[in-house]
């Protein structure tokens, strides 16, 4: 069940679908661009920015994003994709980034030994 959206942070809150208080749009204060909420069951809650300052654009957005959702719940699938340690790797070296790029991102996610280690098992695959 969704958490009810009070709080000065939500202003102008513009349900998707009516009755469903499960995915909504709003207004942050100081912001012109919506924002979406969508509770994702088993999942948990996901807010972010629909990049729309239309208030149907964004609703549409909005009704997009839980269709999506739940066509993937309905394959099985987890709604959301979640980036993991090696994907995040294999992205810095597809993308060329040199090992010193890639030491400073992996160092907010491991030990910087680990990363050196990471590194280096890359490189042998």
């Amino acid at each position: 069940m969704a958490r009810p959206s009070t709080g000065k942070w939500v202003q102008g809150k513009e349900l998707v679908l009516p009755g469903k208080e499960d995915c909504y749009v709003y207004l942050r204060p100081n912001s012109s661009v919506y924002q979406y909420f969508l509770s994702i069951d088993g999942e948990g809650i996901e807010r972010k920015s629909t990049g729309k300052k239309d208030l149907e654009q964004a609703k549409e957005f909005a009704l997009n994003r839980k269709l999506e959702v739940m066509a993937r719940q309905s394959q099985g699938l987890k709604a959301r994709r979640v980036k993991k340690l090696f994907d995040f790797i294999d992205d810095f070296l597809i993308e060329g980034q040199d090992q010193e790029d890639l030491l400073a991102a992996l160092k907010n996610e491991v030990s910087e030994e680990e990363a050196i280690e990471i590194i280096n098992i890359s490189k042998n695959i």
